[in-house]
């Protein structure tokens, strides 16, 4: 059995332009205090490591439950690919300001960036976001709710515990056998 994982990065530096600050890349990219002099996108040491460790981020999220191959995210298009651009920001986001204590201008560039890809990968993970692979627009979870039996027992526990007051609702019916 082969890698499930992709050897290739899902976007490049440029890609990140729209989404990450230039002047805040240039400042927590530098390893010497001072920002870097010209594009900190055409970095070629540090923002292309954090672009693949981003990369495996999203892809231990999406080959949850078999739903994306590393195929299916290497050929999105258009608005998905956007996305899952923006969602590699965020976590390159957030692994640069690991990298550093305290940048200035940190709390406003970075937070609300890296909250989105955390909470995007989430509900991708969870099958409540979804890319536009044909193979997983019907496949999709509509709901996390929990429809297993225990669950359903749990939630009708009220009913159970009061029954004298409620009657018995749904089933099983106590004792469980």
């Amino acid at each position: 059995m082969g890698s499930p994982g992709s050897n290739s990065p899902y976007c490049s530096g440029s890609d990140l332009k729209p989404f990450i600050d230039k002047r805040w890349l240039a400042q927590i990219l530098s390893d010497t205090g001072t920002p870097i002099a010209g594009d900190p996108f055409a970095d070629t040491t540090i923002l292309p490591a954090l672009i693949l460790a981003a990369g495996g981020a999203v892809e231990s999220a999406c080959l949850v439950g078999g739903k994306y191959t590393p195929d299916d995210l290497n050929n999105l298009e258009a608005n998905s690919k956007q996305l899952l651009v923006r969602i590699i920001a965020g976590i390159v986001v957030q692994q640069s300001r690991e990298r550093r204590q305290y940048v200035e201008g940190d709390r406003k560039q970075a937070q609300p960036i890296a909250r989105f890809a955390e909470t995007h990968l989430s509900l991708i993970r969870k099958g409540e976001r979804i890319f536009s692979v044909v193979a997983v627009e019907d496949a999709r979870n509509s709901s996390s709710r929990d429809e297993s039996l225990p669950a359903r027992i749990v939630r009708q526990g009220i009913t159970e515990r009061n029954h004298r007051l409620f009657g018995r609702r749904g089933y099983p019916q106590w004792p469980l056998t």
